[in-house]
């Protein structure tokens, strides 16, 4: 006796997307995901993904009529783009949630932990305050109120995801060739290695995790590290000369990622999904990583 497949929509097929749909059995989930551009149907097609054309800045752009057992959203923001931010992801995610003509069973958010602008190396948790620091972070505190405020029939889960790193995605490692490096001595950077955040996405997409007890999770892999730390091993794994760290000043510090410092715990969604990391810390995932390729 045959299984239905379960109807899942990627809203945003980029990095972090492109990994999730990647690790989905065919067999369980039949995936569709939007796109802006008509070429890339033939590339998605191969994938076995359904392309569905639509942008999320185009007020104008039709509804979709089919209904959907999930969805997740995770629009990443397209700086060669003619829009802006704010447009991107409040205007964006209003857009397309008032086009969904049934609602999904799940809807899963993406989100980030820049809703945080805590400065002195706190712990962090579902609970603590979200002041975001800079506009980035602002705008995705507005973007997940629309989500909670939209009248919508759907188990609605935010994840607040940290610094996304993986293959050809690692922080700052083309300016490490260079003679000088600016970061704070001591910023904390919180990670989360792409195949570890796809699964730990695809493990909630699951029959058996659909009545999870919260609706907010940061994702991290709970080992967050000093970024000169993180600069100091890449380099090691790399084989290239040591940059000069030079602390940045209060101006550079006030319009930068590095204007916040705190450490993401992960314990809530250990909790209510029992996953095991694949990369449990950055030092895992470097390795992986860097053995593999020789940019720098």
């Amino acid at each position: 006796m045959s299984t239905l497949k379960q109807q899942l929509l990627i809203v945003g097929h980029g990095y972090f997307g492109g990994h999730l749909s990647q690790i989905l059995d065919r067999d369980t989930f039949e995936v569709f995901a939007t796109t802006r551009r008509i070429e890339n149907f033939e590339r998605f097609e191969s994938q076995q993904i359904t392309p569905i054309l639509f942008d999320v800045a185009d007020a104008s752009a039709g509804e979709f009529s089919q209904t959907f057992d999930a969805v997740v959203y995770c629009v990443g923001f397209d700086r060669l783009a003619s829009v802006d931010k704010r447009t991107v992801y409040v205007d964006g995610l209003r857009n397309f949630l008032s086009k969904l003509s049934c609602s999904p069973a799940q809807l899963i958010y993406v989100s980030s932990t820049g809703v945080y602008g805590q400065s002195d190396g706190e712990w962090i948790d579902e609970n603590s305050a979200a002041a975001p620091n800079r506009e980035g972070g602002q705008i995705c505190l507005d973007a997940e109120s629309v989500l909670r405020e939209f009248d919508i029939e759907s188990q609605k889960l935010i994840l607040r995801f940290a610094g996304i790193y993986g293959p050809d995605r690692i922080p700052n490692i083309r300016s490490l060739s260079n003679p000088t490096l600016t970061v704070p001595s001591n910023s904390f950077l919180n990670l989360i290695h792409v195949s570890d955040a796809a699964k730990i996405v695809r493990s909630i997409l699951c029959d058996d995790l659909k009545n999870l007890q919260s609706e907010l999770f940061l994702i991290s892999d709970g080992m967050p590290v000093e970024r000169r730390d993180f600069y100091r091993h890449c380099v090691a794994l790399l084989g290239i000369e040591l940059p000069e760290f030079i602390e940045p000043t209060a101006e550079e510090l006030a319009i930068s990622r590095f204007g916040s410092s705190k450490r993401i715990t992960n314990q809530r969604i250990l909790n209510e999904t029992g996953y095991q990391f694949e990369f449990p810390s950055y030092h895992e995932g470097l390795s992986q990583i860097l053995s593999k390729t020789d940019e720098a």
